[in-house]
């Protein structure tokens, strides 16, 4: 019970919406064109229209994922709408002065045309215009405009106490202080930004240089990194679009630049290379086989039917999205605020796939447009089983499927490993005893609770006696939020729920016991 319980259960509803998005980006896909198993045929345009529309509708909401985490932070201080209407107006302070500072200094991988906001400037003497857009700062921005905003309106509401009457009121001055702080921070994270941007391009061009075993773990390490950062435009456009994911001369003479393109290109033709679609297999491997078996094992911590109920239906649409859908984002948000040690093991083990592809040379990639980056859906079961119909990747297709149900037995382990023995008490063996003395405590002692239950990230108590629940005590160990239902108590406490389950449990045994015995 901590810090990071507190971020998962603070952004419980911002990771649902981003979840919904992945959900009307999937079905979305599906409608208008089969995710790329079959082509859209003129018969069906209702149908076609719809899946745009879910397609546009689910791509906006995950494109603009950080706005949500930030109106969410904002909000947990002061839930009126005024701080969210500061929050989004200080945001987009941010980034135009981000716009305004840079003036298009980098690369067009660094900017994005976030929120619409851009402006276009005649060039001299030219008669062309240039337009342009905030740096893609991604959750980073975001989240400096809503803590910005958020420490506006502590200051404002504490001095309000101390001077009530004011020229300004205080919706207005949060509104003005949040703009002002705001324009300033972009103004500096736009001249700070060229160098985090080299430094990244740096180690791009070193990858690129020798796509090795190694390299390419790297890769795989800092797209999962930059993805929950919502700054996977960064490495995927120069990598999947442009000459550091390879380049191929067609025989016609048409140049191709990108793994994606070298793939669509090459699959056209015929003749695949060695290397094409390198960067592409492992997401097969992830989303199809290794995240779902991760869900499933999440699901089995689930120690009551009521737990597995209510957890159970989040877990299959999260795992259909992850298999049908080839998007992971909601799950690794999710994983990063409750389990960050489980969600580090991902990246070290999803830099292994890549490692473990190239070096058996296991390599299938994706059809995709420079237009996707961000929304873009690797490794679906749609796209697997499509290319079924070429006879020349049917062992490839065979290697993957091995290759995932490995990763599967691996995550479904690792996973009930980390929620069974890791969760708590990593490097305090200790830790786990005290916080169950704690909270029993809080709850009116052992012989007080009735039974006991746990899922993935909530813990259950049924009390004799309700009345002797101290909600205080509760708070003080960060247990700020309680469901009371009309026999229990729903606790979220995080991911060590149910070694604190299991601790309990065994206590209620010993305590059984002695009172038989006396």
């Amino acid at each position: 019970m901590g810090r990071k319980e507190h971020l998962y259960d603070t952004y419980e509803v911002p990771i649902g919406i981003v979840l919904a998005g992945c959900v009307f980006l999937t079905i979305g896909s599906y409608l208008a064109n089969g995710n790329g198993t079959y082509a859209y045929e003129a018969g069906n345009r209702l149908m076609y229209s719809a899946g745009m529309l879910l397609s546009r509708a689910g791509s906006f909401i995950v494109v603009n994922f950080p706005l949500w985490f930030g109106l969410k932070a904002v909000m947990k201080e002061d839930s009126r709408y005024s701080g969210a209407a500061a929050m989004i107006m200080a945001y987009g302070m941010f980034l135009v002065v981000t716009m305004l500072v840079s003036g298009g200094s980098l690369a067009s991988t660094a900017y994005s045309s976030i929120m619409g906001i851009s402006y276009s400037e005649a060039q001299a003497y030219t008669g062309t215009s240039v337009t342009y857009y905030p740096l893609q700062t991604g959750l980073i921005g975001a989240m400096c405009a809503a803590l910005l905003t958020r420490w506006v309106m502590h200051r404002v509401y504490a001095r309000s106490l101390v001077r009530p009457y004011s020229a300004l009121g205080i919706n207005a001055r949060i509104i003005l202080l949040s703009l002002f702080w705001s324009a300033l921070a972009g103004a500096v994270i736009a001249l700070l930004w060229p160098y985090f941007y080299h430094g990244l391009d740096a180690v791009f061009k070193a990858i690129a240089a020798d796509m090795d075993g190694a390299h390419l773990a790297g890769y795989g390490m800092l797209d999962q990194i930059l993805s929950l950062l919502n700054l996977n435009t960064l490495i995927r456009q120069p990598f999947w679009y442009g000459t550091y994911g390879g380049t191929w001369t067609s025989v016609a003479g048409t140049v191709f630049n990108g793994d994606a393109g070298l793939w669509q290109a090459q699959l056209a033709s015929g003749k695949l290379s060695e290397t094409v679609g390198q960067l592409f297999t492992p997401y097969y491997i992830m989303h199809i086989f290794a995240l779902p078996a991760s869900l499933a094992a999440a699901f089995t911590i689930s120690s009551g039917s009521k737990e597995r109920h209510q957890t159970g239906l989040l877990l299959l649409v999260s795992a259909l999205v992850s298999v049908f859908g080839g998007t992971s984002l909601p799950l690794m948000i999710a994983a990063a605020a409750l389990c960050p040690l489980l969600y580090l093991m991902h990246i070290l083990l999803a830099g292994s796939m890549f490692a473990l592809c190239h070096a058996l040379h296991v390599n299938l990639g994706y059809i995709t447009t420079n237009s996707l980056t961000m929304a873009a859906q690797p490794g679906t079961l749609g796209e697997l089983i499509s290319y079924g119909r070429y006879d020349t990747l049917l062992p490839v297709i065979t290697k993957v499927v091995i290759i995932g149900l490995v990763y599967a037995v691996i995550y479904f382990l690792l996973t009930r490993l980390y929620f069974r023995h890791l969760a708590i008490g990593l490097f305090d063996p200790e830790r786990c005893g005290r916080m169950t003395e704690s909270l029993l405590q809080a709850c009116g002692g052992l012989p007080n609770v009735r039974s006991v239950s746990a899922s993935y990230h909530r813990l259950t108590l049924s009390l004799y006696d309700p009345s002797l629940l101290d909600r205080k005590a509760l708070a003080d160990l960060s247990i700020e939020t309680l469901v009371e239902t009309k026999d229990a108590f729903v606790l979220p406490i995080g991911a060590e729920a149910w070694m604190i389950r299991q601790d309990i449990y065994q206590r209620m045994r010993r305590y059984i016991r002695d009172v038989d015995e006396n």
